[in-house]
């Protein structure tokens, strides 16, 4: 039997557990188009499993005849890649309106990049438009998926401008983009993009435990090595659900064509941390500032959860100086409110890492 576990970021696996809600949520609401999840905006840290869901959504509704779904990742040519996916998916169908569109596809990529590409993007809503129309004529939803948001780059927010007008003009169009928690905090303050602040934000929890023992369980039923369930609950209770540690510790148990004692769990949940702190935990800390990493290192201190008022001392600043690293931090997805004036690492096996690196 295959490895059914799939610990590679942005791959559908095979055992796509937990988000099961939000998928059937906004597959709904392609159907409902007065439904509040028509426009999502969804967040959460790395491995939580945005681009996976992303991917489950357009696999789910590619074949529907009632939609023309096209995924994206935000980059700098949005707007082309947007003209582009629509020639290609509908090539034959309009012909009338993809001549304009080749127009434009021209002047984008032409020499006089910078002149032609501002003249088109004034023009995109538009030629997008006569698209959409076609499209819902044809009587088929149209479902846009933009993945890792980074920033606000000048073609999405004119991408999320002439999106306003779509829906202004009842066209038969839905959204969903995903981002880290900073990009799409910064998509909410661009003052433009104030009406994105109306779109459904759904933050990516942890898995459910039940479930991930649920799905442990099983799939190590059918491991010809064998099991112990006190390794299951092990491993259930270390991954505390985060979606690309419970994909982690899965492939390599079932790599290791051992049978799973809990000495056995235990040894390769410390080869998973590897590969956890290489992909997750590394890239966060890169991204930090020293005031930053400051904070988090005077978190360590703690067993748990981390007092605002301990982190102070510890740091020997005033109130609203580390107040504001504390609010920079909870936007990076580096740490979370548990209660008021408390917090604690997001991502898992921070503390471990951070001791192990300073």
């Amino acid at each position: 039997m295959n490895n059914p576990f799939t610990p590679m970021f942005g791959v559908l696996p095979n055992n796509f557990i937990g988000r099961e809600q939000i998928i059937n949520d906004y597959v709904h609401a392609t159907d409902n188009l007065n439904s509040p999840y028509r426009n999502m905006l969804i967040t959460g840290i790395r491995g939580s499993g945005k681009t996976t869901l992303l991917n489950d959504v357009y696999k789910k509704m590619e074949k529907d005849p009632k939609k023309l779904v096209m995924k994206f990742t935000s980059t700098d040519d949005l707007l082309v890649e947007i003209i582009n996916e629509s020639a290609r998916k509908t090539k034959g169908l309009f012909k009338r309106t993809f001549e304009q569109v080749t127009g434009l596809i021209v002047a984008v990529m032409g020499a006089s990049f910078s002149f032609n590409r501002e003249k088109s993007s004034l023009s995109f809503r538009h030629v997008f438009e006569d698209v959409l129309k076609e499209v819902n004529a044809s009587g088929r939803t149209v479902v846009i998926l933009i993945d890792e948001i980074q920033n606000v780059t000048e073609d999405l927010k004119k991408f999320c401008v002439a999106y306003q007008h779509f829906l202004q003009d009842d066209i038969k169009i839905t959204l969903v983009m995903t981002g880290l928690n900073q990009a799409i905090s910064d998509v909410l303050n661009d003052k433009v993009l104030t009406f994105l602040r109306r779109a459904k934000r759904v933050v990516l929890p942890n898995i459910d435990l039940a479930l991930v023992k649920e799905s442990y369980t099983l799939i190590f039923d059918q491991y010809e090595y064998g099991y112990d369930k006190e390794a299951i609950e092990y491993i259930t209770n270390v991954s505390e659900g985060y979606a690309y540690f419970y994909q982690l510790i899965g492939y390599n148990l079932y790599e290791s064509n051992l049978h799973i004692s809990l000495d056995v769990a235990k040894q390769i949940v410390e080869e998973s941390k590897i590969d956890l702190y290489q992909n997750v935990n590394e890239l966060l800390w890169a991204e930090l500032s020293d005031k930053d990493k400051e904070y988090l290192i005077a978190m360590c201190e703690d067993e748990g959860e981390s007092k605002t008022s301990d982190i102070t001392n510890r740091m020997g600043q005033n109130r609203t100086y580390v107040t504001n690293y504390r609010k920079r931090l909870i936007d990076k997805g580096a740490i979370y409110q548990t209660t008021r004036g408390n917090v604690k690492f997001t991502l898992l096996f921070m503390k471990e890492f951070i001791l192990e690196n300073i």
